[in-house]
């Protein structure tokens, strides 16, 4: 009979000289009337130190998991909550010309969903090496061969309190050979079944990805801003200034304008023409869905403003 060694997790396949290996049954019993007593006693201690080691190297090897676990999600946490907020900011306008405004190299209005897409990638490799299943699948199965171990140990108890010192019968060997067969079947079945579902969870991981991959390309397909400025001709005849996200994109005669390739989001966008010396400025926000176009109207002030 031997021992099943614990499954490897899907980011540590590769084993140490360290971990639990098959072992082999134990040889030169003697089942005399005089030695099945020790022999018995041999078979006990070798599927309890299988126990022990199981149970060892399940509480070992959560340790690193529970530290990636913990580190990933709490990264998720702090980019899910910043890319929340960056949106909010950007709206307010609070954050405009400002020196950390400056110093991101991509507009403010878009930082939220770099972050948000960095909390997402964070949550994926969580779940596709497995960090936190294996450390709560880890934990369950220490949990349970524990209990296994501790019943295992009364109820064997008992079973020598009954010899009383003396040397065990024919129907008394047979009964603890049996206690013994079934406890370490016990252990087999706890190993597999954390196995199993180590298996699943692969699977399962691997399908995830790939459909979060593909959700995450659909929704980084850029969209269009379509502008109106519908009293153009009349207010601003010479042509109007068009800004997105504070930098100026072009120069309009006319009342439309258009702009294609434009990352999903929300935008600000903003015209300003000069009348007779005099600036009039419009703004506006622009949701651009994945793939679409946002509908964008900014009829200039009819009173002047100063630049």
């Amino acid at each position: 009979m031997t021992f099943i060694q614990p499954p490897a997790s899907n980011d540590d396949q590769q084993r140490s000289s360290s971990d639990l290996e098959a072992a082999s049954f134990p040889s030169r019993l003697d089942w005399s009337e005089q030695g099945s007593a020790a022999s018995l006693r041999t078979l006990f201690e070798d599927a309890d130190s299988k126990a022990r080691q199981a149970i060892d190297w399940y509480l070992r090897d959560k340790r690193p998991k529970s530290r990636w676990s913990r580190s990933l999600r709490g990264v998720a946490i702090v980019l899910t909550t910043g890319g929340g907020l960056t949106p909010l900011l950007a709206g307010s306008g609070l954050l405009q010309g400002t020196s950390v405004a400056s110093s991101i190299p991509i507009p403010l209005s878009q930082l939220g969903y770099v972050l948000l897409a960095l909390a997402a990638a964070t949550v994926l490799v969580d779940r596709y090496f497995g960090f936190s299943s294996a450390w709560m699948r880890y934990m369950t199965a220490a949990m349970r061969l524990k209990a296994a171990r501790t019943s295992f140990q009364y109820e064997w108890t008992v079973m020598e309190a009954r010899l009383r010192g003396g040397n065990p019968t024919v129907d008394q060997t047979e009964a603890m050979l049996l206690k013994i067969n079934d406890f370490v079947r016990l252990l087999h079945a706890e190993i597999e079944n954390e196995t199993r579902e180590w298996i699943v969870e692969f699977r399962s991981g691997l399908s995830e990805l790939e459909k979060a991959a593909r959700t995450q390309q659909e929704q980084l397909k850029p969209g269009a801003i379509d502008l109106t400025v519908p009293n153009a001709i009349q207010v601003a005849p010479a042509g109007f200034d068009v800004y997105v996200d504070g930098t100026k994109m072009a120069t309009v005669v006319g009342t439309s304008w258009q702009m294609a390739h434009v990352p999903p989001g929300i935008h600000r966008v903003g015209v300003s023409a000069n009348v007779s010396g005099k600036w009039l400025d419009a703004s506006g926000i622009a949701d651009v869905p994945a793939g679409s176009v946002a509908k964008v109207s900014l009829p200039l002030p009819a009173t002047t403003q100063v630049p």
